[in-house]
């Protein structure tokens, strides 16, 4: 019974300080959170970034809170993270690919055609807008002469 709890024991430690790494891409970077199993940031842990090839393409350490930027990219990388003691882990992700700049000029243009076009719109609105306003103007003044007449006549 002691040697099964002295087991029991041994396993849930070593799950103490497992470290866990997590990768996410934003444009053309990709970032990098290092933590440990109970919630605490992996400070200061080594970073190596490998190529398909597993060629080192970007190394550096992590901040007070776990974090690390990964600006060099490849079509696959490969994020190793050591926080020492044989704390080790390494991850990899696939690098989509970002919208070229010649897709990204003709989609600014489209908007902005899309822009005049709601732009002559909304002038067309305004007058619109205007016309009612004085038909509104001249309804209200005509129905304040009926109403003078009517009180006359009713006066009489």
């Amino acid at each position: 019974m002691r040697v099964i709890l002295f087991v029991l024991l041994c396993v849930g430690s070593m799950y103490a300080h497992k470290l866990s790494i997590f990768l996410q891409q934003e444009d053309e970077t990709v970032y990098v959170s290092a933590y440990f199993a109970s919630g605490a940031f992996c400070k200061t842990c080594k970073v190596e970034v490998l190529n398909k090839n597993k060629k080192i393409i970007q190394t550096g350490v992590t901040n007070t809170k776990g974090e690390f930027e990964i600006t060099k990219l490849d079509s696959l990388i490969y994020v190793g993270v050591d926080a020492g003691s044989g704390h080790m882990v390494q991850k990899s992700i696939e690098i989509l690919k970002v919208k070229k700049e010649e897709s990204a000029s003709k989609e600014l243009s489209v908007l902005k055609e899309e822009n005049k076009r709601l732009k002559r719109e909304i002038e067309l609105l305004k007058e619109k807008n205007s016309f009612s306003d004085i038909f509104k103007m001249v309804f209200a003044l005509l129905v304040i002469v009926g109403i003078f007449f009517v009180l006359k006549r009713v006066k009489k």
